[in-house]
Order: structure tokens, then C-alpha cells, then sequence
């Protein structure tokens, strides 16, 4: 089709379900604004919005061939927009709580002293630090943080003790606080050094 404009948005998403993109583009404007009203009060931050709008549109344009089975696109738009957000959302949260966790465990202060432009190589030394560590203590170690997992959860994935999963785990967080430690301290001098 050409840049005919479509009336009926059944025969709107039915040409876009066959690639048409003047018909994407028309769906696109015609529901831009609305969807970016909605994400902004979810999510509270204008780039954030823009980046998970156009991330629905992309999926709407690689799902393009179930278009023309849907009933109601717009229902069908809100949804994937609200799964989209809430997704970046747990995310962001899951990197915060992490950030949290490794601030406790190497301590604020050597964070403080070295400086916010080595944050970034004391994340790498907590990074290295995991992959250190034995087998098993590791899994768990990121089954529990990475994952939210519960001890009890672990357990019975891992078809192990409740006692085991608290051993590996109580051993992986002393590796990873010693050897963390140990790399932000040589941050620390050098970075005093030079």
C-alpha cells in the first residue's frame, strides 16, 4: 500500500501484519502520545519512557503478523506496555538491591575513599571475587542474590539441606567480602599513589 491514510484499524492492522510500514507509521503517531502518558506515570523519567515506547513499537512491528487476529489493539498495546515496564522496573530494582548488597559488604567508607570514579573497578573486583568462587558456593551465592531466591527455595532446587544452602552461602559472602576487600584496597593506594 502507499500513503493512503487507513480508516478502520482492523484493515489498519492488516496491512501492517502484511509489512506495510506507512500503516505502521500511522499507527505509530496515532498512538504514540497516549502510550507515552501512560509509561511516564509508571515509570517517572522521560528517557526511560521514550526507550520503553519505542521498545513496544519494535515488538508490535516483530509480532507484526498476529495483528490482524487481534480484537482489541490497543488493549493488546497496554499490556505488553505494562509488562515492558514493569520488567524494566524489577530490573532496576534487582541492580539496586545488588549495589546495596555490595556496598554492605565491602563497606561505604573504602567507596568514599577511593573516589566515585573507581566504583566502576571496585564493582569488577566484587564481579571477579564471584566468579572465584568454588562451584557450588557460587550458584548459590547467585541464586540468593541475583535471583531473590529464599533459602528454602534453593534448597530444593539444588536437592540439598537448608543447612547446606546457609554453609555455602555464609562461606561465599566471607570469599567475596575478603577478596573484594583486598582488591579495593590496592585501589585505595593506588589511587592515593597516583
Amino acid at each position: 500500500m502507499s500513503n493512503e491514510l487507513f480508516i478502520d484499524e482492523k484493515e489498519l492492522l492488516t496491512c501492517i501484519a502484511a509489512g506495510d510500514e506507512a500503516a505502521f507509521r500511522q499507527i505509530f503517531h496515532a498512538h504514540y502520545n497516549k502510550l507515552a502518558s501512560f509509561v511516564q506515570k509508571l515509570t517517572k523519567s522521560h528517557s526511560t519512557t521514550e526507550e520503553l515506547v519505542q521498545d513496544v513499537f519494535v515488538k508490535v512491528w516483530l509480532n507484526r503478523s498476529e495483528l490482524a487476529s487481534i480484537a482489541k489493539f490497543e488493549s493488546w498495546m497496554y499490556v505488553i506496555a505494562r509488562n515492558h515496564v514493569f520488567n524494566h522496573l524489577k530490573k532496576t530494582a534487582r541492580e539496586y538491591q545488588q549495589q546495596q548488597a555490595w556496598l554492605e559488604l565491602v563497606g561505604a567508607d573504602n567507596l568514599e575513599i577511593a573516589g566515585q570514579s573507581d566504583a566502576v573497578d571496585m564493582y569488577s573486583f566484587i564481579e571477579k571475587s564471584i566468579e572465584k568462587l568454588p562451584p557450588q558456593q557460587k550458584k548459590i551465592y547467585l541464586l540468593k542474590r541475583q535471583n531473590g531466591l529464599r533459602n528454602e527455595e534453593i534448597a530444593q532446587q539444588l536437592n540439598i539441606s537448608m543447612e547446606t544452602v546457609k554453609k555455602h552461602f555464609t562461606l561465599a559472602l566471607r570469599f567475596i567480602k575478603d577478596h573484594a576487600r583486598h582488591g579495593i584496597e590496592v585501589l585505595v593506594v593506588f589511587s592515593l599513589l597516583f
